[in-house]
C-alpha cells in the first residue's frame, strides 16, 4: 500500500525457510527499502545471515520489544555496530508507526526518511505493580 503510494515495485520474497521480507524499489534503482516484519527481539539472524545488499534494511518489531532490542545493541557490539547510524545500514520501525505511515497522506518519496525516523525506539522503565 505504501510502496504503491510512492510509485515503487514491492516483492515478497523468502530469505530463510521459515521468514519472509517485503522489499520496496523503483525502476531507476534510486531506492530499495527491505522490511524484515518480527515479533520477537532475535536480531542475529537476520542482520548476520541475511543477504548484505546496500539497501536500506528494516526490522519491523512491536513497540512491546524495544526495551529488549535496546538491550541487546548496548551489549552486543555487533548488532551495535549495524545499528549504528553511521555504521550500518539496519534500522528499526515499529509495527504502529508503519500503519501511521500508510494513512499519512503527505507522504512522498522526498520526505519518507524524514517521516521514518520520527518514532524511534526508545527505553521505557516499566510500571511498578500495584499491590
Amino acid at each position: 500500500m505504501i510502496a504503491e503510494h510512492l510509485n515503487m515495485e514491492w516483492v515478497d520474497y523468502k530469505f530463510n525457510q521459515a521468514k519472509t521480507a517485503v522489499s520496496w524499489e523503483d525502476k531507476l534503482g534510486e531506492f530499495n527499502f527491505r522490511f524484515f516484519p518480527i515479533v520477537s527481539a532475535t536480531l542475529g539472524e537476520l542482520v548476520f545471515f541475511s543477504e548484505q545488499t546496500s539497501s536500506r534494511n528494516f526490522i519491523v518489531i512491536p513497540a512491546s520489544r524495544a526495551n529488549m532490542v535496546i538491550y541487546k545493541i548496548s551489549r552486543d557490539p555487533r548488532l551495535y555496530k549495524a545499528f549504528n547510524p553511521t555504521l550500518g545500514n539496519w534500522r528499526f520501525l515499529k509495527f504502529r508507526h508503519l500503519r501511521s505511515l500508510a494513512e499519512n497522506p503527505l507522504l512522498n518519496r522526498e520526505n519518507l526518511e524524514q517521516f521514518i525516523s520520527l518514532d524511534p525506539i526508545t527505553y521505557t522503565t516499566p510500571q511498578l505493580r500495584l499491590i
